[in-house]
């Protein structure tokens, strides 16, 4: 049998016991962690010589099937603050190196690709990713200028290795689903509240009008009702929810749960396939992949291409060049956001109005057809929206560089 002791600083020993009741075991210390190498700018250095707030992250520690960079370095970084802009499958990533340093001026980090730097909407495959080095410090940024005064994340791609060429495939799918819903009143519920809130107003206009109030007065129909205090809007009822001469609420036609049938289980696929090899004079990495992904809310989806090609050479003892391509094009389906998106619309929208007509096509100007006489939002069917309104977003993203090293 074998005994193995570790430690963490010390060298794993393996001892062989042969019948020995007493083992003695000295571990060593080992300065391989410290020997890894880290970028901090303007060139790679041992971490046993890094003096500057630097955190790295291998690719083998990210989540990879996260669907963009920035969420796959969700907490993996000790005091780097990442958040999604938005539930959207396109939507981008906000990081915070430093936290929010500036009112008027950009808290985003500088983000450097292979030593370049590039813009903020960065869009780059997380399975082309070698490592991350993010420079928390002025020190170690301090080569960048103010552009890194929110600090900088470097990303270092997948460099081709000694050996014969490989191919390696990937594939993840998967399904994403709305985690929870919001808790709201169904139909029946809606009406009664809709009903006692406008009879009560109209009994607090009359008195407060100083006009004599009694209870027979909850089935005056919405005319008498305008006549009697002349704000319409806020006391009128509709006849299809209300019995004025009984006073009682109708039964709904319809009960409809907007986020049932806004949202939906989006599956996503992601596709990568990948060449690397090389010998001792030229090493080479190519890569290509597809990420189709859709969106909880009905019709929205992205979609992305990217290709990418690293290629360096040794000309001489003292001279390397090399070259990095990077294609990516991206296509998304889209909707609005903010006060009249369909995912606020799905939660005020009127549970008693149906979604589709007898057809099945969703009704337009349901709620906005009825929002001046009875004082309604003029929201409209979050389920019409997503399927009239047809925002497309094409985008290209191309970088090319080359670069020649000569030792002197």
């Amino acid at each position: 049998a074998t005994l193995v002791f570790s430690f963490i600083g010390y060298e794993t020993q393996e001892i062989l016991v042969s019948g020995s009741k007493t083992i003695n075991v000295k571990l060593k210390e080992s300065n391989n962690t410290l020997n890894e190498v880290v970028a901090i700018g303007y060139q790679k250095i041992r971490k046993s010589d890094v003096t500057g707030a630097i955190s790295s992250v291998k690719a083998s520690e990210m989540n990879l099937s996260a669907p963009t960079v920035g969420q796959a370095l969700v907490g993996k970084v000790a005091g780097v603050q990442v958040s999604q802009t938005s539930g959207a499958p396109y939507a981008g990533t906000k990081i915070r190196v430093r936290g929010v340093g500036s009112i008027n001026a950009s808290s985003n980090p500088l983000y450097v690709i292979d030593g370049y730097p590039s813009g903020n909407n960065v869009f780059i495959n997380p399975e082309d990713i070698e490592t991350i080095d993010i420079l928390k410090d002025a020190a170690s940024a301090a080569i960048y200028g103010s552009r890194a005064s929110g600090g900088v994340v470097m990303i270092t791609t997948k460099r081709g290795k000694d050996g014969k060429g490989r191919f390696q495939y990937d594939v993840q799918a998967g399904v994403t689903q709305l985690h929870k819903k919001v808790k709201l009143l169904d139909a029946s519920q809606f009406i009664q509240l809709m009903i006692d809130g406008r009879n009560n107003a109209y009994k607090d206009l009359v008195v407060n009008a100083g006009k004599p109030w009694n209870d027979s007065m909850f089935s005056d129909n919405n005319t008498a009702r305008t006549s009697n205090v002349g704000n319409g809007s806020s006391v009128s009822i509709p006849e299809d929810i209300y019995d004025f001469a009984s006073q009682t609420a109708k039964a709904p036609a319809f009960n409809t749960d907007w986020q049932d049938e806004l949202y939906r289980n989006a599956f996503f696929q992601r596709h990568n396939l990948a060449f690397s090899g090389g010998n001792k004079d030229i090493k080479y990495f190519v890569s290509g992949g597809y990420q189709d992904q859709d969106g909880i809310v009905t019709n929205t989806a992205m979609r992305a291409l990217n290709f990418r090609s690293n290629i360096e050479g040794q000309v001489s003892k003292k001279l390397k060049v090399g070259a990095n391509i990077s294609l990516t094009q991206t296509n998304n389906k889209e909707v609005g956001e903010g006060r009249f998106s369909p995912m606020m619309s799905a939660l005020l929208y009127l549970p008693y109005l149906p979604a589709r007509d007898a057809n099945g096509n969703p009704i337009k100007y349901g709620m906005s057809a009825l929002a001046n006489q009875f004082g309604y939002q003029g929201l409209e069917n979050p389920v019409a929206t997503v399927n009239e309104t047809k925002v497309n977003r094409l985008g290209n993203r191309n970088t090319y560089n080359a670069y020649a090293n000569f030792e002197i």
